[in-house]
């Protein structure tokens, strides 16, 4: 297992490698996470010594399992290392189901998909009213977990693949003071350096 702030590749992404879910008889089955992203993903992480994924707890299975798992690395359970082969860490953040809801589906899916792919009508909306304002703070507190992960799990000078739109924020929050610069990859339509202060 990875010790944290020594990973020199962090991917950050809402939905990650594995997912919980019930099944017939009552208990829970550790299986790989769908999409793309997994695939794509799972093998620079298998080839990066101590790398770790972050992700996002996506249902009240895989919440409680990451708030027992010591600072959410489920790489550390062993039905959940058994799954991953021991190829790399993960770090699940048990965040609150209404934050969760207000980031993914209030901003992320609701706003931002709109805006990045230019679909609005933008003399009539998106409109910011009161609602969009309380999502728009879950928003941020769903940013500010993954920054504050990503930079407890980062070495200095570590790289870092942002894959969502739900994590745009996460460039502009103030994570780890005295960490220095780290290199960022986004996924999305640019690639940019920041510095994490």
């Amino acid at each position: 297992m990875t010790v944290a702030g020594s990973a020199p590749l962090v991917v950050a992404s809402n939905r990650g490698p594995i997912s919980i879910v019930p099944v017939e008889d009552g208990d829970d089955e550790i299986r790989r996470g769908g999409g793309g992203l997994v695939s794509g993903m799972q093998a620079a992480l298998a080839a990066t010594p101590d790398a770790v994924w972050i992700c996002a707890a996506l249902n009240d299975r895989e919440r409680s399992l990451a708030r027992r798992a010591v600072s959410g690395r489920l790489s550390a359970v062993p039905e959940v290392s058994d799954a991953l082969k021991g190829e790399f860490d993960v770090r699940m953040l048990p965040i609150d189901a209404l934050t969760f809801r207000q980031a993914y589906n209030g901003i992320a899916n609701a706003t931002l998909w709109f805006l990045l792919h230019m679909l609005y009508e933008s003399a009539r909306s998106p409109v910011f009213d009161q609602a969009w304002r309380r999502s728009w703070a879950g928003y941020e507190r769903y940013n500010r977990a993954f920054a504050e992960a990503i930079a407890a799990e980062a070495a200095v000078g570590s790289s870092r693949a942002e894959a969502n739109c739900e994590l745009s924020s996460t460039l502009t929050l103030q994570a780890a003071p005295g960490r220095g610069p780290v290199p960022w990859i986004t996924a999305g339509r640019r690639s940019l350096g920041v510095s994490m202060r």
